[in-house]
């Protein structure tokens, strides 16, 4: 008989502590988050900390000036919040009205405590934004320009719905490799914000010097030299022992030049000719020997079969022997 009411009273015990554990345990910890508005919540959707749930909206309230007031509980391994901590509300999706929930952005470990039943007040929440209160923001003449948009892009794809999806499908790679690109500019922040600071430079510098460079264009067809076998800009070259036969610039005939020569064409610097040859050469716009801003100098050399035995500088009527 003894051990009877022992077992009964056990048995007792054990129902008496499984039901305090299950009244008391994961709900015990509550919030009231003050909204601007509460965007759709009603009891029972979600509490998110990032990907985990975490509790759910128990009750929705009006203050008594007009705020909602939004009561969360909370399961143990979430409570307690901290000062600094962030609620939102989020939807899942744009087809239903009751489908929202509230995302918390926990505030520092080292901020104090929220305790149960504590207010997170309204510059530390954000209620959702509808899109309909996205467009009712713009003024008349906007939406009527987003409708013919949207009408627009509708007629666009109309009768090309499989090619559209497929369009879709290699969209999300495309997008995943720009976030791939995107991740490696930030990995070395020092570098790329050099990167952007010279490049603001560089446009700076072109801007300033826009006259220049809107002349640079307009010439984009100007060719710098031309010259049938010798063409240098702005460099001191040497050329000796060598031999130039049969050389022309007709592939140019078309082409608004500044040195056109039929063997050789210089453009500023300094170009050095010595025992060497020429024979043949067609003559270019400036003869066989083209130069602007250049000095050309012939010694110990054969032109055309005419010899060149000393120093010879290329002038506007053509070589002349150097004093």
């Amino acid at each position: 008989m003894v051990a009877r009411v022992a077992a009964g009273a056990a048995l007792l015990t054990a129902v008496v502590v499984l039901a305090v554990l299950l009244l008391t345990s994961g709900s015990s910890y509550t919030l009231n988050l003050r909204f601007q508005d509460s965007g759709g919540l009603v009891s029972g959707n979600l509490v998110m900390i990032g990907p985990a749930q975490v509790g759910s909206v128990t009750s929705i309230g009006l203050t008594q000036n007009g705020l909602a007031e939004v009561q969360i509980s909370l399961n143990s391994t979430a409570a307690p919040v901290h000062e600094g901590t962030v609620a939102r509300v989020f939807e899942n999706s744009l087809s239903g009205s009751a489908n929202r929930y509230v995302v918390l952005e926990p505030g520092a470990t080292s901020a104090p405590e929220i305790p149960s039943g504590g207010m997170i007040g309204l510059d530390q929440t954000h209620s959702f934004v509808n899109l309909d209160q996205v467009f009712d923001a713009f003024n008349p003449l906007t939406r009527l320009g987003l409708r013919n948009f949207i009408q627009g892009q509708a007629a666009s794809i109309q009768g090309r719905a499989l090619q559209a999806h497929q369009t879709l499908l290699y969209f999300a790679p495309a997008l995943s490799s720009t976030s791939d690109v995107t991740k490696e500019l930030v990995r070395d922040e020092p570098a790329f914000d050099g990167l952007l600071v010279q490049g603001a430079k560089a446009i700076s510098l072109l801007s300033s010097r826009s006259q220049e460079l809107t002349q640079l264009i307009a010439n984009g067809n100007v060719a710098t030299g031309s010259g049938g076998a010798i063409d240098t800009t702005s460099t001191i070259v040497t050329v000796s022992k060598s031999t130039f036969q049969s050389n022309s610039v007709t592939a140019f005939s078309n082409v608004v030049t500044t040195a056109l020569g039929g063997a050789t064409a210089t453009l500023g610097g300094k170009l050095t000719i010595t025992g060497s040859k020429f024979s043949g050469n067609t003559p270019g716009r400036s003869g066989e020997f083209g130069q602007k801003d250049a000095t050309v100098i012939v010694n110990s050399s054969t032109i055309d079969k005419k010899r060149f035995a000393t120093t010879y500088v290329l002038g506007p009527n053509g070589f002349v022997r150097k004093p």
